[in-house]
């Protein structure tokens, strides 16, 4: 490192024209932030998206305790942890392939539905639900029934995506789009920062199932407060 040559670096940045920038950029960020939380209907869809990717992000990954879980209850020939990996594998490769097939498809779901913030708000609600249930079978021990839940809500989740970036693309001028965007995904790491915790504590104090009823009741809860109306038809 100390002998690198700098000519390889290319052309540095003056520190002036970096102050600029990042001053620009802030500027830019709390002119969306201001126009995004200054409008109801945006608020109120920025925070529907948010919260729920947050939730999402916060349980998609213990899917595979559960898998181990199943794994455990198969007779197998191969090693616990060959048959461990392959059964993960395999269940990976499932989700990655339905929920490339759900982006596709999103716009055809949307259809469907009359307007985009009944689509909204459906899709908030049966996302949040299925982690509700998934709570409630993990109680009862049917953690292939939940592995299947959690195949759909992947699937939900990438058909949901593109649904909530067209509803905030057609409540926000296209002026701050990218800075209300960066609201939205700002919004989204604070949520995922309060709900890993809170889903990690709860899950080794009590159990993943307690953990996914209490953080999926809670977001229910708010929903009243975060559903989003039709401006946009």
């Amino acid at each position: 490192m100390l002998t690198y040559p700098k000519e390889l670096d290319g052309e540095r940045e003056r520190k002036e024209d970096l102050l600029n920038n990042i001053q620009h950029n802030f500027k830019m960020t709390y002119a969306g932030l201001k126009i995004s939380f200054k409008e109801p209907l945006l608020r109120k869809a920025l925070m529907n998206s948010a919260i729920f990717d947050g939730l999402f992000k916060t349980v998609k990954d213990y899917i595979q305790p559960i898998l181990q879980m199943v794994v455990l209850s198969i007779p197998f020939l191969l090693e616990m942890e060959k048959r461990e990996s392959i059964i993960i594998a395999i269940v990976y490769c499932i989700i990655y392939i339905l929920t490339s097939c759900a982006s596709r498809n999103s716009g055809k779901l949307k259809n469907r539905f009359s307007s985009l913030s009944i689509a909204v708000n459906s899709t908030y609600i049966t996302g949040v639900s299925f982690v509700l249930l998934a709570g409630l079978l993990f109680i009862f021990d049917l953690q292939i029934i939940i592995i299947i839940l959690f195949l759909i809500l992947f699937i939900l989740q990438n058909i949901r995506r593109p649904i909530n970036i067209g509803f905030i693309s057609e409540n926000i001028s296209h002026d701050v789009m990218a800075s209300g965007l960066s609201v939205e995904s700002q919004l989204k790491a604070i949520f995922v920062a309060v709900m890993s915790p809170l889903m990690g504590f709860i899950a080794d104090s009590m159990n993943i199932g307690t953990a996914f009823i209490i953080l999926s009741s809670l977001t229910l809860l708010i929903f009243p407060l975060i559903k989003v109306s039709g401006k946009e038809n």
